[in-house]
């Protein structure tokens, strides 16, 4: 793609808006390689837009709602089939937001992964004969809620997006997607793959909107009779506004939010591959992952030799080329708690604090105190702390205390103990000898407190996106 040259659309009712007359309308996305470049444009929608979009959506709700099961089922598979076909395509536009060749392949193919799930359980039971007293018959039925607005991040642009899209589709809603600020391009290319593959124009729609027009814009859309679910993938602070807006006017929600997901290493735990598994998720996609590993508890009889693993670990891990930070402002915070952080006596275990322009040195810290920022803030960096604790007992209550509750991992031999500690864990998800970063389309996903509420992901995120009605039937 030509630098500076593309201008993302708007995409209402299957045209391609892009001309305004008004040159304040598009707003430019930057280049993390070069943060004063642009990388394109994209046309932001204006408030009457946005109207017209809910509204076109609204119409497209009751087209797709009476789509058969069959149809929905070839729709989602050709989706998955143009995905495929496109993949240089997309892995090259995911490349140029410095995402890594093995992580834009992995956005690729947990996309599609999705969408040849969604397209098997197109076919799974609507609903259920229920027991009643009184009537005849009862039966329960799981309607299709309504239109959704899906807004969506740009940290993993593509699966990300997709879950958004799929599962209220799935589900028979249709979708209005209000695309990231940071990525439209790989969104709007995604709207435009669901609908080539034989969504209604009506039903997948998508917009743009500047930075400075989003709290206004996304506030008008959500209290939109048209609207019925909001669902939300980013930052604990931005989906407390997103909840608050929809509870004055009594809409649902569903939030996936930060993670600063922990990991837990056992007196029993196999050491280097745990040091190993806690490395990468810290520094995969630059720790630019809801699931990325940034607390470690360790049990003290086993630190010390753990910590010489994790330098191992490190050194073969931060070999891969480094890539910046998504923005320069988001390196600078990064740095600023770190440095914070080092001012009060953590110490660097490996790496060292380091900014330069929007690239951000990979970094582990240890000794992080409780009343520090670091200790339960996320970052959205490259970079973790580890901890000692005396027990794993002290370790499951430390991960419980934190505000946020995602993904935890949890390395210990002992697989009967580990799974009596995983139930008292208070995550969403907790992964035995594996990496906080697991997401599969045939799981739940989502977490508790402050890492949101609801679930995406196989049935669980199609019943999401819908509501049990009851009908009684009694004689005559």
């Amino acid at each position: 793609m030509t630098v500076g040259t593309t201008v993302v659309p708007l995409l209402i009712n299957g045209e391609q808006i892009t001309s305004s007359g008004n040159p304040n309308l598009e707003f430019t996305v930057s280049n993390p390689f070069k943060p004063d470049q642009v990388l394109y444009s994209a046309r932001g929608a204006t408030p009457e837009e946005a109207n017209v979009a809910v509204e076109t959506t609204q119409k497209g709700f009751f087209e797709w709602k009476e789509v058969s099961y069959t149809e929905k089922r070839e729709i989602f598979n050709r989706a998955a089939i143009l995905l495929s076909e496109k993949k240089s395509f997309f892995v090259q536009i995911l490349k140029e937001m410095a995402i890594s060749e093995w992580f834009a392949n992995v956005n690729v193919e947990a996309s599609i992964d999705m969408l040849k799930e969604a397209a098997s359980l197109t076919s799974v039971s609507p609903g259920t004969l229920a027991q009643s007293s009184s009537p005849d018959l009862s039966i329960v039925v799981n309607e299709p809620i309504g239109p959704v607005l899906s807004i969506v991040p740009w940290n993993s642009p593509m699966v990300l997006c997709v879950r958004a899209l799929v599962w209220p589709l799935a589900a028979g809603c249709s979708v209005l997607l209000k695309t990231s600020e940071l990525s439209p391009l790989v969104h709007y290319e995604l709207a435009k793959v669901m609908q080539d593959a034989g969504v209604p124009a009506a039903a997948m729609n998508s917009i743009n909107i500047s930075s400075q027009d989003a709290p206004s814009i996304i506030k008008q859309m959500i209290e939109h009779k048209g609207i019925r679910k909001v669902n939300f993938t980013g930052s604990t602070g931005v989906g407390r506004v997103i909840a608050q807006i929809a509870s004055g006017v009594l809409k649902p929600v569903l939030l996936e939010l930060g993670g600063k997901c922990a990991s837990i290493v056992t007196e029993s735990a196999d050491l280097k591959k745990a040091a190993f598994g806690v490395v990468t998720a810290a520094f995969a996609n630059n720790g630019q992952i809801c699931m990325s590993t940034e607390r470690v508890f360790v049990v003290q009889s086993v630190y010390d030799e753990f910590i010489k693993e994790v330098a191992a670990a490190a050194d073969v891990v931060t070999k891969e080329v480094h890539l910046p930070q998504r923005t320069r402002r988001f390196a600078e915070a990064i740095e600023g708690i770190l440095s914070s952080a080092s001012e009060d006596k953590a110490e660097v275990i490996y790496g060292s604090i380091h900014r330069e322009d929007a690239f951000v040195k990979p970094v582990i810290l240890g000794n992080v105190h409780e009343k520090h920022t670091l200790y339960d803030v996320e970052t959205f960096g490259p970079t973790c702390y580890i901890n000692s604790v005396s027990t794993v007992e002290d370790a499951v209550n430390k991960v419980n205390s934190s505000n946020y509750g995602l993904s935890c991992g949890l390395w210990c031999s002992d697989i009967m103990k580990a799974v009596e500690l995983a139930r008292l864990l208070d995550t969403g998800a907790v992964h035995i000898n594996g990496m906080t970063i697991h997401d599969e389309p045939v799981l739940p996903h989502g977490g508790v407190k402050s890492s949101g509420f609801g679930r995406f992901n196989g049935v669980w995120g199609i019943r999401e996106f819908q509501y049990p009605k009851t009908i009684t039937i009694s004689p005559k």
